[in-house]
């Protein structure tokens, strides 16, 4: 399908399902397809909207207005005009990266939103020194299979099934060296949004995966204890791409959450589930 026009530029924008809009933003290096595994089972329930962030998927471009906005902050713009096109409000999921983007748009827009669901991310950019140069020296030195190879050794649990490898090693390496390069050394390097976090009063759910180590799930705690309302629930077994490493079990905590959100629009009791 045809890229969508938005003031800042094109971006890929994909639809599934009916009901309220349920918005997934993926991580760095992946893209839309991340979601394979969520896209059926939510579409029966909502409005998918999965993006391509700029520089990733088909968005082949990187963020910028030309007006000397920082990357992060167009990125924010860009889904903020997603979101008003939705006619909202959204449910907003948003994994690593994503979740960085979407802490950012619910302090610069929140009533653009209904919830979050942030996996796998933290309040501020802690990806360790050592990943960072390791994955740019790999820039440089390194063809982006190898990269992805590396990315994948580091991103995946030590459960994950090995057909999960080959896949993601294929989303890293499909990627513009250029691109991942100016995401990772520019556009997240100073992220940092930990003394703003009371500021959100949105219903919000921290998935953190057992075996992370990118994000650890300490830095998830820390999030949602600091969110106003905030939950944190972890995801056994996994490493930092929880929603591909156990998917019925991911699904089943988003989609039990966004029930919970929706339950009190509606009116109606919560169900308790044990």
């Amino acid at each position: 399908m045809p890229l969508e026009n938005f003031r800042n530029g094109s971006l890929n924008v994909r639809q599934w399902g009916e009901g309220a809009p349920l918005l997934l933003v993926h991580g760095l290096g992946t893209s839309s397809d991340l979601w394979m595994h969520q896209l059926r089972p939510f579409a029966s329930r909502y409005r998918v909207v999965a993006v391509d962030l700029p520089g990733f998927g088909r968005t082949q471009r990187l963020p910028g207005r030309g007006d000397g906005g920082d990357g992060l902050s167009t990125i924010v713009d860009d889904l903020a005009e997603l979101c008003s096109r939705l006619r909202g409000p959204v449910h907003y999921l948003g994994t690593s990266m994503g979740g960085f983007f979407g802490l950012a748009l619910a302090l610069a827009h929140s009533g653009l939103l209904r919830s979050l669901v942030l996996c796998n991310t933290a309040a501020r950019n802690v990806i360790s020194p050592e990943i960072v140069a390791t994955r740019l020296a790999a820039l440089r030195t390194s063809t982006m299979d190898e990269l992805g190879e590396m990315v994948t050794r580091q991103a995946l649990g030590p459960l994950a099934d090995p057909f999960l490898h080959e896949w993601f090693r294929e989303l890293i390496a499909r990627n513009s060296p250029a691109f991942y390069r100016h995401y990772l050394s520019v556009i997240l390097n100073d992220f940092d949004v930990t003394d703003r976090l009371g500021e959100i009063a949105l219903p919000a759910l921290v998935l953190t995966g057992e075996h992370d180590r990118v994000i650890s799930p300490a830095h998830g705690a820390e999030l949602a204890r600091r969110l106003s309302a905030g939950a944190l629930h972890e995801l056994a077994g996994t490493g930092h791409i929880a929603c591909a490493e156990q998917p019925e079990a991911f699904n089943r905590a988003v989609l039990d959450f966004l029930a919970g959100v929706d339950s009190v629009d509606a009116g109606q009791p919560t169900e308790t589930r044990s």
